[in-house]
């Protein structure tokens, strides 16, 4: 059984256009509707690309901030869409 990091494994998903709820930390994906055969293909691809050691986009927005690195204008509005759930 492979083990996913769920909160990057849900980016990856919803980023490659898949409308999902979610998903857990062993690859299970809750649909939001019964997927296509092309949906099942490109869910197959981000669990075959998935890294779930990469840090999360805001672990590393939070990791350069902690360097002490200024976030620029695209970063800040990470955050707030990240903080806004979109």
């Amino acid at each position: 059984m492979n083990d996913y990091n769920a909160t990057l494994l849900d980016g990856e998903l919803k980023a490659a256009g898949l409308l999902i709820h979610g998903c857990a930390s062993t690859g299970r994906i809750d649909w939001i509707s019964p997927p296509s055969a092309a949906d099942l293909a490109t869910a197959q691809a981000v669990l075959m690309a998935h890294n779930p050691n990469k840090p999360t986009r805001l672990e590393q927005i939070r990791a350069k901030r902690k360097a002490g690195g200024k976030l620029t204008a695209e970063e800040q509005q990470e955050v707030l869409d990240l903080l806004m759930g979109m």
